[in-house]
């Protein structure tokens, strides 16, 4: 990661150039991971693990002491953002949640809107050159209360 501090104004052009990327090229390498994911599972999850984050995994799951010590490395400010921006999120979506009304159209005729949960969702948080850890607060927690 570089630090810029003040740069000169005729700079943030480049400084602000977001890396380029061949999107046929990158389907076609994510659809293979997939379907090698479908076809072989966790042996497939373990063996992307070690390629691309060079980790032998053992486990999928993480341990109760793996979080303890992950939580254990965060600032508290950052605990508190967090905590205040996971809270923010769940008001604003929780809100959202509406009481099915039935309206009758016409006699013994009944119309309603329903919302209802996918059973089950799948999250993309990118990594890359620019993570940002707002995108898993933003998917999670909707996904969540839904």
């Amino acid at each position: 990661m570089q630090t810029f501090i003040n740069p000169p104004k005729e700079t943030w052009p480049a400084i602000l150039r977001r890396p380029q990327f061949n999107n046929e090229e990158l389907k076609s390498v994510v659809s293979a991971i997939l379907h090698d994911v479908k076809q072989n599972g966790d042996a497939a999850i373990r063996k992307y693990s070690l390629e691309f984050d060079g980790v032998e995994l053992k486990e999928l799951k993480v341990s109760e002491d793996e979080m303890d010590e992950a939580l254990s490395l965060v600032d508290d400010n950052l605990k508190l953002a967090i905590h205040q921006a996971k809270e923010n999120i769940e008001k604003f979506h929780a809100s959202q949640i509406e009481e099915v009304k039935r309206i009758e159209t016409v006699k013994g005729i009944y119309c309603w809107r329903q919302s209802i949960a996918i059973e089950k969702v799948g999250l993309y948080i990118p990594g890359g050159s620019a993570p940002l850890f707002s995108t898993l607060l933003m998917l999670g927690i909707p996904a969540l209360i839904a």
